[in-house]
């Protein structure tokens, strides 16, 4: 029940549709594989920036990728999206 409780985590609901984990290939989780398909997930999705990045998505059709130039950019887009705005420095790969 932190602060953020109520606008991030408690929309969050239990699954009902029911899935047969077992019938699915699952290897692209795989520590070594995994990396290699996040990254060309990335490489195929449009790129997207700006400051009306919101609006631009919704005539994309499949997945996006935001880009930002810097902290405040980010900060702004995400507040757009409703998702977390806190910055992370991130270490490159």
């Amino acid at each position: 029940m932190g602060q953020f409780f109520k606008q991030y985590l408690e929309p969050i609901k239990l699954n009902d549709v029911q899935v047969d984990w077992k019938a699915m290939d699952l290897s692209y989780l795989e520590e070594d594989k995994y990396v290699e398909h996040f990254a060309n997930l990335l490489k195929k999705a449009t790129p997207v920036h700006g400051t009306d990045a919101i609006l631009k998505t919704y005539n994309i059709d499949g997945d996006v990728r935001i880009l930002y130039r810097d902290k405040s950019d980010f900060e702004y887009i995400a507040s757009q999206f409703g998702i977390f705005e806190e910055w992370k420095q991130m270490a490159c790969l």
